[in-house]
């Protein structure tokens, strides 16, 4: 059985949790437990707050220029079933997609996510599906096109910004959104 299949079997754990786990958990064992990829979506200021749809739970979405904090995660993988397309994890605004962002600036089917092993190697590529309000990688533009999604790379799709990491990416950022709240105490 693999990683991969095993964390497919569980629900993924709410920001509160990882946040939990993160206090107990070396980046080793964090990484044991969630050896995927992930998207993160970060902001914060509640008066500048829209309330977005990600994945199975509520989240704002990044505004320029503001405080931020680790607000959802999700994690970048085929959901059983949800679509006809299995070579390819799907993110839109409906619920047939693996990765679901309900806002009004991300399409149907805004793009995908596709994972290739080259020569071992793991990497990774996104794809804006023509849509209306536009894909961006680290600031730029797809416009329809298929660009490079590295580890660490900032994804908006419409006006939703998102980082892209692994499970040590994912500690780490956890690590510091829970000494932020520490020192904010």
């Amino acid at each position: 059985m693999t990683s991969e299949s095993a964390f497919c079997d569980v629900e993924f754990p709410a920001v509160s949790t990882l946040l939990s786990e993160t206090e107990v958990l070396d980046e080793e064992l964090f990484v044991e437990r969630y050896p995927l990829h992930y998207l993160i979506i970060e902001a914060i200021d509640e008066d500048e707050l829209a309330w977005r749809n990600f994945t199975t739970s509520t989240v704002p979405a990044v505004r320029k220029g503001l405080a931020s904090a680790v607000l959802g995660v999700a994690p970048v993988r085929k959901r059983d079933q949800t679509n006809p397309y299995s070579w390819m994890i799907t993110i839109g605004r409906t619920r047939s997609n693996d990765i679901v962002l309900a806002d009004a600036s991300i399409s149907k089917l805004h793009g995908w996510i596709r994972q290739q092993h080259d020569g071992g190697a793991l990497s990774f590529t996104v794809t804006d599906a023509g849509s209306r309000n536009g894909t961006h990688v680290n600031g730029r533009a797809l416009r329809g096109q298929t660009g490079a999604l590295p580890l660490g790379a900032r994804l908006r799709l419409g006006q939703v910004e998102m980082l892209f990491v692994d499970g040590r990416l994912l500690h780490q950022a956890l690590r510091r959104v829970a000494g932020s709240a520490v020192h904010a105490a």
